[in-house]
């Protein structure tokens, strides 16, 4: 009768526990649920009553730290040997409790690595820029990686903490082009066009007998509501009124005696209509070039690329130079240096004074790189013509392209020493910190106001398993 019957050893009891914690920590479950009747009713069921599943003591004890350090090995083989940038920012956590994040980015991916909870220390420039150093030096020892960069917000403070820690640490620097572009985004924005639009968003989102009806009409969209943190928010307002806009007119025809008199004017406004619709074309161009700039892949020199398209386009005429007027906020010597050696564009659209700039930069480091970045920017002759294929240029990253070009060119005539090093660092910098702003949604996804009892230190093993198990990297942990 025994191969009738379902044994669970201590072994795969084991293997259970640690599968059924991650299931938990990956779909954001409370510790709760493992003792929840229904649930340990399953996880029963399926062992034919032989395993019962791990209490929530053992989910936010042993196991937690079990699944924790796996997600920690992980990580460790991703970022050993590799140049990595320290993406940092802060927030207060549920507890109103100031949080200063860390990040990881390396190429293509970032990987949470620590929060720390500051307390009553000052946050002064001097204070962060400390304790930036010390995490600097504890991710190259714990990951066996090197840090060639910090990226951070724009805040005054910020500022000055990038220029101590540049000076200090030699690493490059840069701040974030998606806070300059989230600007952009405010400054392209007529404030009247906006407040008449959101008082029409507000009546139908807000009060519930307009609300009932919008809802009644087929085709509707709830309205959305401008919000500062919420970049984007801006073109979902203007967009979901404009959806909604025939049946704002049917609401006001049809209940004409209910409708709030002063609403009813602004739906009669078609002005407001075309500004609306007028406006909705020039933030839908900021928005793609906003989300651009967030991703994880997205080099400097492509940061560049993205600023000088939107600065070009027809829509956005009237406001090109608000908009370079937050690009040269962000630009830096570093950012022209790496859009003049991204082999896809080359330094096109800088202008002459900015071109001058960013070769005095380069010229500083060696004077020997700057005839090499001058020769590949006019394709010359002595270069390997198939380096400068659309195929190449296209498939490569800039720091790989550059690599290959160096072992291309070492027996003719090799590349300056350094060379090489300088090109690889400028063009594994993001031009974002957007993957700190992520870290926070998770943040607030699992340390809630429902699970306001969450410490600090749990809540981060948390967050990292969560964000680590859903990751594409999490193929085959056996």
């Amino acid at each position: 009768m025994d191969k009738y019957v379902i044994r669970t050893s201590s072994t795969m009891k084991e293997k259970l526990d640690v599968q059924f914690a991650r299931a938990i920590y990956a779909c954001n479950i409370p510790f709760s649920a493992a003792e929840n009747p229904e649930m340990k009713k399953l996880m029963t069921m399926a062992r034919g009553g032989s395993y019962n599943p791990p209490t929530r003591q053992a989910l936010s004890g042993k196991l937690l730290d079990k699944v924790s350090e796996d997600c920690e090995e992980v990580i460790k083989e991703n970022l050993n040997g590799r140049q990595v940038t320290l993406v940092q920012d802060g927030w207060s956590n549920v507890h109103n409790s100031p949080i200063i994040g860390s990040c990881l980015h390396a190429g293509k991916k970032a990987f949470f690595v620590r929060a720390v909870d500051t307390g009553s220390e000052k946050k002064t420039a001097e204070y962060i820029a400390e304790l930036t150093k010390t995490e600097i030096e504890r991710c190259e020892v714990q990951y066996g990686c090197k840090v060639i960069g910090f990226v951070s917000d724009n805040e005054a403070k910020m500022l000055r903490t990038r220029a101590i820690i540049q000076e200090s640490n030699g690493i490059e620097v840069v701040g974030c082009a998606a806070h300059y572009l989230n600007l952009v985004q405010k400054d392209v924005t007529p404030k009247t066009v906006v407040a008449r639009v959101v008082e029409v968003q507000k009546y139908f989102k807000n009060c519930h007998q307009p609300q009932g009806w919008l809802r009644e009409k087929v085709g509707s969209v709830k309205p959305q509501l401008p919000n500062d943190t919420r970049w984007g928010s801006h073109v979902a307002c203007v967009d979901t009124f404009l959806r909604n806009y025939s049946h704002y007119i049917a609401i006001r025809s049809e209940h004409s005696d209910e409708i709030d008199p002063d609403v009813a004017k602004l739906i009669d406004n078609i002005a407001i209509y075309r500004n609306a619709k007028s406006l909705l074309d020039q933030l839908k161009l900021v928005a793609i070039a906003l989300d651009k700039l967030q991703a994880d892949a997205c080099s400097l020199g492509d940061g560049v690329h993205i600023w000088l398209e939107l600065a070009a386009a027809e829509e956005l005429k009237p406001y090109r130079d608000v908009i370079m007027k937050r690009f040269s906020q962000w630009l830096t010597p570093a950012h022209m240096v790496a859009y003049m050696s991204h082999p896809k564009h080359k330094g096109r659209g800088l202008t002459s004074q900015q071109e001058e700039t960013a070769q005095q930069w380069l010229a500083q480091k060696n004077p020997q790189f700057l005839p090499p970045l001058l020769m590949m920017q006019i394709q010359d002759e002595r270069l390997p013509k198939t380096m400068f294929m659309e195929e190449v240029v296209s498939s490569l990253s800039p720091a790989s392209w550059w690599l290959l070009m160096g072992k291309k060119v070492a027996k003719e005539e090799p590349l300056p020493d350094g060379l090489i090093e300088l090109m690889s660092r400028l063009h594994r910098l993001p031009t974002s910190s957007a993957s700190i702003e992520r870290l926070f949604s998770s943040f607030g996804l699992v340390q809630s106001k429902l699970r306001n009892q969450l410490g600090n230190e749990k809540a981060a093993k948390l967050v990292k398993c969560y964000r680590m198990l859903r990751s594409p990297t999490d193929d085959d942990w056996e």
